[in-house]
């Protein structure tokens, strides 16, 4: 229910915040990937649904580096992919996203940490 006056709008919020919380949780158990899909498109990843669930059969519902699989994660597998080109690679859980992100997807820094880590076991 749109509201120019923000007062009204949190009032009707307070009043109805169970009815409200239960919609929101219904429309995502009818849909789960809405949400996902919707943010990767603002982030300029072009997946669709079907594309998502093949790479996920692909895979085998794992990580495609640390080998993890989907119903031992918290969060669904992130869709990888090349932000200079924008071609996706796989998916990852959470860590290993981060982790080559923070690498700045450089092959050569990902050697390097390899490298790092091998010298000092």
């Amino acid at each position: 229910m749109p509201y120019k006056d923000k007062s009204k709008r949190d009032e009707y919020y307070a009043k109805n915040k169970v009815k409200i919380l239960e919609q929101r949780r219904a429309r995502h158990r009818a849909n789960p990937h809405k949400n996902r899909i919707t943010k990767w498109r603002e982030q300029g990843i072009n997946v669709t649904h079907e594309e998502y669930e093949s790479m996920l059969v692909q895979q085998a519902y794992c990580c495609a580096i640390c080998g993890t699989h989907a119903s031992e994660l918290k969060q669904a597998l992130h869709v990888d992919h090349d932000h200079k080109t924008g071609r996706i690679r796989g998916l990852l859980c959470r860590h290993c996203n981060s982790g080559i992100g923070l690498l700045k997807d450089e092959p050569l820094i990902v050697e390097s940490a390899l490298k790092y880590l091998a010298e000092r076991q």
